[in-house]
């Protein structure tokens, strides 16, 4: 019995982590493909109680928003990044507003993000200048990936895929539960040292209309 136990351990492992693979493959290229995108999420930083809401809207080519608050007891913070094309605009509490240059590959490295990383690591990308103006960031490197949970987020049939990401000698540990009819993420934990920040997506669309003036510089920083 030991033996039959550790051969049907053997057979499905590969399995198991070809179908963690190939649906976190089919996620990234539909985002990757698509014109444009929106998400949004809702979630907790643990282990520090503050409640999180981000929106992300990615154009056709270099424009992207991304809008972050985070709220604990009646405090609120926010950072936003912006990018019309040409400059890319980030603010965030307790720094001076920093604007530069949008990078070729601004477009491209965006949904990278957004699919690796998720909205949190947008920041991520602006707040380390060598991940925004490399053509293959070393942060999202996905290594050990695997099948957790097949199990319903809300109303939704979903992988589990697990996945370490980043380099280092500590990369984070990341789940994301992907939809296996629309290959779109619905939820996402992402573990780092101590803390770990749980996301749900109320909204994820591709391929639809974006108010141009999301992508809007301040007056000041043009």
């Amino acid at each position: 019995m030991k033996l039959l136990a550790l051969i049907t351990a053997v057979l499905l492992l590969p399995q198991e982590k070809n179908e963690a693979e190939e649906l976190f493959k089919k996620m990234e290229e539909k985002i990757a493909k698509a014109r444009t995108a929106q998400a949004r999420v809702t979630g907790e930083l643990g282990p520090t109680g503050i409640a999180i809401t981000a929106t992300c809207w990615l154009g056709e080519g270099k424009e992207a928003r991304v809008d972050l608050e985070g709220r604990i007891g009646g405090g609120v913070l926010k950072s936003n990044l912006i990018s019309d094309g040409k400059k890319v605009r980030l603010e965030a509490p307790g720094k001076d507003p920093a604007l530069f240059d949008a990078p070729e590959h601004l477009g491209r490295l965006s949904r990278t993000f957004l699919t690796r990383n998720g909205i949190m690591g947008m920041f991520d990308m602006a707040f380390e200048s060598k991940s925004i103006r490399a053509e293959s960031a070393p942060n999202t490197r996905m290594t050990d990936i695997a099948s957790g949970a097949r199990e319903k987020v809300g109303d939704r049939e979903a992988l589990e895929v697990r996945y370490r990401l980043g380099g280092g000698k500590d990369p984070d540990r990341v789940s994301v539960w992907i939809d296996v009819a629309t290959h779109l993420p619905l939820k996402r934990v992402v573990k780092q040292g101590d803390t770990n920040l749980t996301v749900t997506y109320s909204e994820f669309k591709l391929n639809e209309k974006i108010d141009a003036a999301k992508f809007e510089l301040p007056k000041e920083a043009k």
